[in-house]
């Protein structure tokens, strides 16, 4: 697969961003995946850069090339630069997916989602994937690049998480165990609004993944919102403790 790891932009997690980003690649690359590393903000100049890199790659040149911008970042946001940068938007519709490595807001409050969703462009995230088999693909290229626990959207993006989407990932987790014996975490985020909605997920794990899964460093549930209400079930008395 042409994949497009896509880090860097212009938070302060930029750093963490590039990375993971650089992480994510050397793992593609050695499961024979044509990966390369992408600038969110700066891009590139090369737009044959699949063609280039099928064979030989330099992943240390790619991350130096990219910090080199570093000291950019600060100045062009105050010129006003746009967010894409060069060649970006072109070099992810020729991907056949991207790995989001984006940190920070950029990569989290879904405008970077959105418009590859317009431009039909294929990426890691549960929100706009569309379908289950995307969804499964995702879920084992994150889990082969090297993850320890994979999870829905953030809950920015819609539909956040779904059973749907809960099962079908849980479907490859089991799966890649079975395969390596490596356990996966699973974290279902965005849309739990009740108890119920919680067991839902809590049923989902216990019946595809087991009783192994049932602990809170394999399964946990991203919903601010209901720990109150789920505090207040299990004690029996109204709680507001968050």
């Amino acid at each position: 697969m042409n994949i497009i790891v896509l880090c860097g932009g212009i938070s302060t997690e930029r750093e963490v961003s590039v990375h993971t980003g650089e992480n994510v690649c050397e793992a593609l690359r050695q499961k024979g995946h044509n990966a390369v590393l992408l600038d969110v903000y700066f891009g590139t100049d090369n737009i044959n850069i699949f063609e280039d890199c099928i064979k030989k790659y330099d992943i240390k040149k790619a991350v130096e090339d990219i910090k080199a911008n570093d000291s950019l970042v600060e100045k062009c946001i105050k010129e006003g630069k746009a967010f894409f940068g060069k060649n970006v938007l072109n070099l992810c519709a020729k991907a056949d997916i991207v790995f989001m490595a984006v940190h920070g807001e950029a990569g989290e409050n879904g405008k970077v989602q959105a418009t590859f969703d317009l431009l039909n462009i294929k990426y890691t995230g549960t929100g706009c994937l569309g379908s289950a088999e995307n969804i499964k693909k995702a879920s084992i290229l994150a889990m082969y690049a090297g993850a320890d626990y994979i999870k829905t959207s953030t809950g920015k993006l819609e539909p956040a998480a779904t059973p749907e989407a809960a099962y079908v990932m849980c479907q490859a987790i089991k799966e890649y165990y079975e395969e390596t014996g490596i356990q996966i975490g699973f974290k279902p985020a965005g849309g739990m609004k009740t108890v119920q909605d919680a067991l839902t997920y809590y049923t989902i794990v216990k019946e595809v993944l087991g009783e192994k899964w049932l602990n809170n460093n394999m399964f946990r549930l991203g919903t601010s919102s209901l720990a109150n209400q789920l505090l207040s079930d299990i004690l029996g008395k109204e709680v507001k403790f968050f």
